[in-house]
């Protein structure tokens, strides 16, 4: 059965391309929308969304409840769950139902973060599969702080593979795209986006980068339906290639046999890891 979730509003499970251009309009006072053109990338990356438009089932979960009032994040737009006319369906409808993710929530950091992952190397990342006898000592890159955390209420109905056990395809299309945002917080516009009129229509937050390698580590199974919690974070840049890593936690009850007698306690462990290798360029072409 999928979970019983009743958003506080209903524009909480659905965001679309045209009510936000209309509401864009509506701010800046006026009517005339002669194009269909996203909201700026920064308006959604950057600007808090309102408490009402988070859905009430995630303040009425106790680990949920707390990550949305962690100190240093903040909610924001989840932009590929906002409708476009010829972007992001597969996450604005195919995977925004009742039987597959119903409610999303993305929170990102308040501070500065735009120097994270810049290292001073000329050198990638370790990867999560480096071996121990590998050159490199530092291992795969910390995901602490992370700079996007993503909130998901997933059902079982259209995202499980073996019984209640979410399959391993549709967990990394959600880790690619907390990723994807990872990436919009860093990718500089006037480097990898579209310039020409037009092109206006087809800019994205994370302009002309695209994932070119993605690596996942299956660490346990997840149970669906359920409640994911989704880390992601930058983790290297360097020019035009980007590395980010997102991790996929899931919250269970751990019977703990203590010398005071069985108690259940909540655990909280990483059941999916991954890593992806991002490239953009100038122009539309073939990467």
């Amino acid at each position: 059965m999928a979970p019983n979730i009743k958003p506080k509003y209903p524009e909480a499970k659905h965001a679309n391309f045209q009510d936000w251009n209309h509401a864009t309009a509506a701010r800046q006072g006026s009517s005339n929308q002669t194009t269909n053109c996203p909201a700026p990338p920064e308006a959604v990356m950057i600007q808090p969304l309102a408490e009402d438009y988070i859905p009430s089932f995630f303040y009425s979960n106790s680990w949920t409840a707390s990550i949305l009032s962690s100190p240093g994040f903040y909610p924001i737009r989840t932009w590929s769950r906002i409708e476009k006319p010829t972007e992001d369906g597969l996450f604005a409808k195919t995977l925004a139902t009742g039987a597959t993710i119903p409610y999303c929530v993305t929170l990102r950091r308040q501070d500065n973060i735009l120097d994270a992952g810049s290292q001073a190397t000329t050198q990638p990342p370790s990867w999560l599969n480096t071996p121990s006898s590998s050159s490199s000592t530092t291992g795969p890159p910390s995901i602490d702080p992370p700079d996007i955390v993503m909130i998901l209420a997933v059902s079982d109905i259209g995202t499980c593979s073996y019984a209640n056990t979410a399959h391993g395809g549709f967990l990394d299309t959600v880790l690619e795209e907390a990723m994807s945002l990872v990436v919009a917080l860093h990718v500089s516009q006037s480097a990898f986006w579209p310039t020409s009129p037009r092109d206006t229509v087809q800019k994205l937050p994370r302009g002309n980068m695209h994932a070119a390698q993605l690596d996942t580590r299956y660490k346990g199974h997840v149970s669906v339906p359920g409640i994911l919690v989704v880390r992601a974070k930058l983790v290297r840049k360097l020019g035009r290639k980007y590395w980010s890593r997102a991790q996929i936690i899931q919250e269970d009850d751990y019977v703990n046999k203590g010398e005071h007698g069985v108690s259940k306690v909540k655990n909280k462990t990483t059941r999916v890891d991954s890593m992806a290798f991002w490239l953009g360029s100038k122009d539309n072409a073939q990467l």
